[in-house]
């Protein structure tokens, strides 16, 4: 199983599942139709224009090889093998350095609108398609794992989320009813 997204590409890529795009590619207005058209390969867009230095990964996985792989099993034993592991909980270990802290912005710092999101269809504005984020109640502070099957991004510090909580966050359960972003400052 890989263990962060470097070893995840270099997996794809072994296994003759990873398409390399090296032109420029907007994400606004090609990146969307792109991926549409993939359903075989992951596709790493290397130059992301209008955004300098970032790289994108789209469709992966993008079918049961793909998942096969991360689960570093076969397609035949992909659903008992991801049903034994979902049963397993594995400890995590909180870091204080790592690549995933490489950036960190908080408050104003804060721009959604500077991550390469691309506009999927005929959809009029950016999504962060299926991504996972653990976001904290903003009555309680406890810690709400959610799975997003996309962010809409609306704004430089706005956006809105569609997907289910692992753990509902006492606002949801006491009525409230609303998702709303906040920000550490």
């Amino acid at each position: 199983m890989p263990r962060d997204m470097r070893a995840w590409i270099r997996e794809l890529e072994n296994a003759g599942e990873l398409v390399r795009i090296t032109k420029p590619v907007h994400p606004h207005t090609q990146m969307g139709a792109l991926l549409y058209q993939s359903r075989e390969k992951a596709l790493l867009f290397e130059n992301v224009d209008g955004f300098p230095g970032w790289k994108s990964l789209g469709m992966a996985p993008a079918n049961l090889r793909h998942a096969a792989l991360a689960y570093g099993t076969t397609v035949e034993n992909l659903i008992p093998t991801a049903a034994e592991r979902a049963l397993k909980r594995q400890p995590t270990e909180l870091v204080s350095t790592g690549p995933v802290k490489e950036v960190i912005l908080k408050g104003d710092q804060v721009d959604i609108t500077k991550l390469p999101a691309h506009i999927a269809g005929s959809q009029e504005t950016p999504y962060i398609a299926s991504g996972l984020m653990v976001a904290r109640d903003p009555d309680s502070g406890i810690p709400a794992p959610y799975a997003g099957d996309s962010q809409q991004v609306r704004g430089a510090q706005r956006g809105h989320a569609s997907g289910h909580f692992h753990r509902p966050p006492p606002s949801l359960l006491h009525g409230r009813g609303q998702h709303r972003a906040v920000r550490d400052g």
